[in-house]
């Protein structure tokens, strides 16, 4: 089923769950993004051929909420779960979507999540990946956000909806080199849509170079943005994370191979200061 409003789509945001536990909080993240770059939302709906393996075997065992003994898990109950899942994806995708009046599209399928997205995507792309930063949830994050399509335009990794700002500023993160005018004509773009601030993080190792950084910030950001500049050397991601807790943003935008997420750790204690939703673009 496919929603289309009038306006030409120039690239997608494809979102994939596996249950409609992320589902509010990845299509806000989604909708947004398509709304500032004019893109068509893509969700997929992905039932887990490991789970579904797993479903009727004997010892598999669920502790739903509100149960007080483990209930088996059968193939029947599978299915009814992944139905309802998709069905309230789909719902909630309409829903914010028709909002925002972007294009979108809704599929469900059967494989593996990571896989079935690298599948469909593209170099104008940008993929949405859950912001699930804790326990396994983190080792998964990183382990999806190294595997994600090398040629997509953007990883765009969710916040946490009980924790996040929703009126924060928006950062843009730009260490001198090209990719950080993109980051800046779309954090822009971004701070416009949701009527706030936009701070930049200068990473520089001289004032010449935060001076040019700061010069192309002003001729990109445009008039109805309210600017702001900090300055921070390279090789300082503790000093960035700990500013990013401080200005507690609604959006980040930063570059994947660009300061300061050259490794996990720095993407993991950026993501644990601020909460909110991270492009990252490639």
């Amino acid at each position: 089923m496919t929603n289309e409003p009038n306006g030409a789509v120039t690239s997608r945001v494809i979102v994939g769950w596996q249950s409609h536990t992320t589902a509010d909080l990845s299509v806000e993240a989604a909708t947004l993004l398509a709304t500032v770059m004019r893109s068509e939302v893509v969700g997929l709906f992905v039932e887990n051929d490991e789970m579904i393996d797993l479903a009727g075997l004997p010892f598999v065992r669920v502790l739903g909420p509100g149960d007080t003994l483990p209930k088996p898990v059968t193939p029947e109950s599978m299915a009814t779960a992944y139905a309802r899942g998709a069905v309230a994806c789909r719902q909630t995708l309409s829903v914010c979507a028709g909002k925002a009046q972007v294009k979108w599209s809704f599929s469900t399928e059967r494989g593996i999540l990571s896989a079935k997205i690298r599948s469909v995507a593209t170099a104008t792309d940008f993929v949405v990946l859950s912001g699930n930063i804790h326990g396994f949830g983190a080792k998964q994050l990183m382990e999806e956000l190294r595997s994600s399509p090398a040629e997509v335009r953007g990883v765009l990794i969710t916040g946490l909806r009980e924790i996040a700002s929703q009126t924060g500023p928006v950062i843009a993160i730009d260490d001198g080199d090209k990719k950080g005018e993109q980051t800046i004509r779309l954090g822009a773009r971004i701070a416009a849509a949701k009527k706030v601030g936009l701070i930049i993080f200068a990473v520089a190792n001289n004032d010449a170079e935060a001076e040019n950084i700061i010069a192309r910030a002003e001729s990109l950001a445009g008039p109805k943005v309210t600017l702001t500049v900090h300055r921070f050397l390279p090789g300082s991601p503790q000093l960035i994370a700990a500013a990013t807790r401080e200005f507690d943003p609604s959006f980040i935008v930063g570059d994947r191979q660009g300061e300061p997420f050259g490794d996990d750790k720095s993407v993991l204690s950026l993501l644990r200061a601020c909460k909110a939703p991270v492009l990252l673009l490639r």
